[in-house]
């Protein structure tokens, strides 16, 4: 016995715009559809909406040709409004703004819970030249809300006063999708996408495949996507255009960020559980204020990329690897975090970082400093840098400062190549000249290798004292540190076995000296670390 399965097809409700296809027009006649005469269309589409609702919601056809509207069009429980398209001239659907309607174009109807609504291939354009009063394409209202199942696609949106779509009242959004659509032209202050969800209750956003583009306003902005707890899964925002405008994301828990070209800025706050991979942003920055669970990977940022700690909680296990970042990297307040693989075409700064590895990447320098890794005065403990090398070759540039006030526990580890710590560290620069407050020093941790040759670069400038702390191998070895003399003072501290000198241990911060270089040669036997030194300076 053979069975068949046959595909259930909803009613299909036909409107005719006044310059439709003779085509249409029969089709919608004989199907008892509603003919729109070019004025006040929205009276005909909404009343196909209401019969269609009424019956248990279906597909409001809107055939091809000019829909005049002057009020909106009103959408609601499991209705489908749907076009002939839009991206051939002169063909597809388009809905339209009356000169002075000063209304939205779709919106949701008071008091039904617009759920399983579908706005799909056409074009809305909201005339915005001709409007006095705010005025969006699609938008809820203070009273007309829309529920869970939202979805908008192959749709184009444009020449909004104000925004595109906009949804800022709707509590019980969920599941909205806005897919292979494109949104651009509104005025300042306006935005092509707004999502606000109160009390961050949204989830399960889809944004996919969407062309954003604004000449004065900002591009997306969405609030309110708690996406992290339950089953609910990340939201999406994938495969995006941003041709021109900022994108914010605010309170976006569990948010995949994929494969968009974005404009910028691109700005993150409170989005934990972000996953930012295989982005481009093509003109500005990415910054990120207080998120945790964080992965950066595999994007090509033309500006900085900016950590900030603005409520003061910190941003938790990050992971930035493979990117290539056009400007600086500021790190406030990142705590476990590793970043490597990178090529950053201008300095890394940590702030405020605890349990941090900068490995393995790539670092330039900033135009008018000469730090590679810049750490100034700002409480990171137990750093980690290593196996990092220099984007440009130019040796007299320093690999490391480390500021004079609070405490630096920093693990130096086997930097290799035109940049490593014979690139020099240095201690109290010019580019930080305060004195160390009573109880704090500078602290660094020298792993000791065959292979590792280090320098220490105390600034005249510096005031205090510093710490070296060398960590030694299981086995013998030996090696040098070249230390550049200044004004502070340098207690050596091996981590087993006792320091011994040959001959008398220089006074580090002897007046009249600065400036001079010394080599300090080491050799470790297991139970003495041996230390000589010998002025190098000529």
């Amino acid at each position: 016995m053979t069975s068949f399965t046959r595909k259930i097809q909803a009613p299909v409700t036909y409107v005719a715009a006044v310059d439709a296809p003779k085509s249409a027009i029969a089709e919608a006649k004989l199907s008892g559809g509603y003919l729109c005469d070019g004025t006040a269309d929205q009276t005909e589409i909404n009343a196909a909406i209401t019969a269609v609702a009424a019956a248990g919601g279906a597909i409001v056809h809107l055939s091809s040709g000019t829909f005049t509207l002057t009020g909106p069009i009103i959408v609601e429980d499991a209705i489908t409004l749907e076009g002939e398209g839009w991206q051939s001239a002169g063909s597809g659907t388009r809905v339209v703004l009356a000169n002075g309607a000063n209304c939205n174009a779709v919106e949701p109807k008071v008091g039904t819970t617009n759920a399983y609504i579908r706005i799909t291939a056409m074009h809305i354009d909201g005339n915005r030249t001709n409007q006095t009063a705010t005025s969006y394409g699609i938008a809820d209202t203070a009273t007309a809300l829309f529920g869970a199942d939202l979805k908008i696609r192959d749709c184009l949106i444009n020449h909004c006063r104000d925004c595109c779509v906009r949804i800022a009242n709707s509590p019980t959004l969920r599941h909205f999708e806005l897919y292979d659509s494109t949104l651009e032209y509104v005025d300042a202050g306006g935005y092509c996408l707004y999502l606000s969800v109160s009390d961050d209750k949204g989830h399960k956003l889809f944004v996919s495949k969407v062309d954003f583009e604004t000449t004065t306003g900002d591009a997306v902005y969405i609030d309110g996507f708690e996406s992290a707890t339950g089953d609910r899964g990340y939201s999406v925002f994938a495969d995006n255009v941003v041709k021109q405008g900022g994108c914010a994301f605010i309170d976006c828990k569990a948010l995949s960020c994929t494969g968009n070209s974005m404009y910028g800025p691109v700005l993150f706050t409170g989005s934990d559980k972000l996953q930012f991979t295989g982005n481009s942003i093509t003109q500005s920055d990415c910054i990120l204020d207080t998120c945790d669970d964080v992965t950066i990977t595999g994007n090509h940022i033309v500006g900085k990329l900016e950590a900030n700690n603005t409520d003061a909680s910190g941003n938790n296990r990050w992971t930035i690897t493979g990117n290539v970042l056009g400007s600086y990297v500021d790190l406030d307040t990142v705590l476990d975090g590793v970043m490597t693989g990178n090529t950053v075409f201008n300095y890394v700064q940590p702030r405020h970082c605890q349990r941090l590895t900068i490995s393995n990447n790539h670092l330039g320098h900033s135009a008018s400093a000469t730090y590679a890794v810049y750490m100034n005065a700002d409480d990171s403990d137990y750093l980690t840098i290593a196996f990092n090398d220099r984007v440009q070759t130019d040796g007299g540039l320093s690999a490391l400062t480390l500021g004079t006030t609070g405490t630096h526990n920093t693990v130096i580890d086997a930097c290799v190549g035109v940049f490593d710590i014979r690139g020099t560290i240095h201690f109290g620069t010019t580019e930080n000249v305060a004195t160390p407050a009573v109880g704090n020093s500078n602290t660094v941790t020298i792993n000791l290798g065959a292979e590792n040759h280090h320098t220490l670069d105390c600034a005249t400038s510096a005031t205090g004292a510093v710490t070296a702390n060398l960590t030694v191998p299981p086995g013998p070895c030996a090696g040098s540190i070249v230390v550049k003399l200044g004004s502070v003072d340098i207690t050596w501290t091996p981590s087993a076995g006792t320091a011994r000198w040959h001959g008398t241990e220089p006074t580090w911060d002897t007046v009249g000296d600065d400036g001079k270089w010394i080599t300090v040669s080491w050799r470790w036997d297991t139970t003495n670390l041996f230390l000589s030194a010998t002025d190098t300076t000529a």
